[in-house]
């Protein structure tokens, strides 16, 4: 799809490749009179790694409709998302479905940018919380074209793993194979910033289990932030972290901006 600035994201390696294991024959010694038997000995395992971005880059270019499903980093005006949509503006006609809270559905008037091109609808499933209730909440979305998943904060990596299943079991239920990738968020501080990494490592492990990409923004936010200027004391991201987040994201759709 589309989804810098672009002095960050130049600091980002998207694609990544898939690891495989071998097996090799290994032959027995035995009697001239009985052929000899083949034992597959398996080489060692290497680490799992999601596939490159360039499939889900490509269906992003063409996508009408864009599902996020996601935290509270993702959610209001400002967050990385609604910064995503200012952005696709560019050269869209962009309808931006936001999540409301406190009804419990989609609002019903969309937020709109831009005045030319073709229309394109982001479905912004964003709030507040850690219960894995995504699934309950997709009735009323329209088939999308791709979607972003974007849970991180808050939960251990076991939660983040059960919360990615069910959602995107349930998408997968109500959809079919819809071209997904999974979002790596930005770093924690002081006491969470342990969890926060091996949440990361875990969702990345997952997306490679499903054969989905990741959006690294958790590296992006590493390379770029040694002070940690674009993390509030809760580890969450400020105004200049939700304009990194964004540009990460414009990198990983193709997005392009005249910033």
């Amino acid at each position: 799809m589309f989804f810098a600035v672009a002095v960050y994201t130049g600091w980002v390696a998207w694609d990544v490749h898939d690891a495989s294991s071998d097996t090799v024959d290994a032959s027995l010694g035995s009697s001239p009179s009985s052929p000899s038997p083949s034992v597959q000995v398996a080489a060692p395992e290497s680490p799992m790694t999601p596939p490159p971005l360039r499939p889900f880059r490509a269906a992003a270019r063409s996508a009408g409709t864009v599902l996020v499903i996601g935290d509270s980093t993702g959610a209001g005006p400002g967050a990385w998302v609604d910064l995503v949509a200012q952005d696709l503006g560019e050269q869209h006609r962009v309808a931006l479905h936001a999540w409301d809270e406190s009804s419990g559905q989609f609002a019903e008037a969309p937020t709109s940018y831009g005045e030319t091109g073709p229309r394109l609808e982001v479905w912004n499933l964003s709030y507040h919380g850690v219960d894995p209730d995504y699934a309950d909440h997709l009735d009323g979305v329209p088939l999308p074209d791709i979607v972003l998943l974007d849970i991180g904060h808050d939960r251990s990596p076991r939660e983040l793993a059960r919360t990615a299943t069910l959602t995107l079991d349930a998408v997968g239920a109500r959809w079919g194979d819809v071209p997904t990738a999974v979002v790596l968020q930005n770093p924690s501080v002081l006491d969470e910033e342990q969890q926060q990494r091996r949440g990361v490592k875990r969702l990345t492990r997952f997306a490679a289990e499903y054969g989905d990409p990741v959006i690294d923004v958790y590296a992006a936010f590493e390379r770029s932030d040694p002070g940690l200027s674009f993390v509030t004391a809760d580890s969450r991201p400020t105004e200049a972290g939700s304009r990194l987040w964004a540009d990460v994201v414009d990198r990983a759709l193709s997005v392009t901006t005249s910033r």
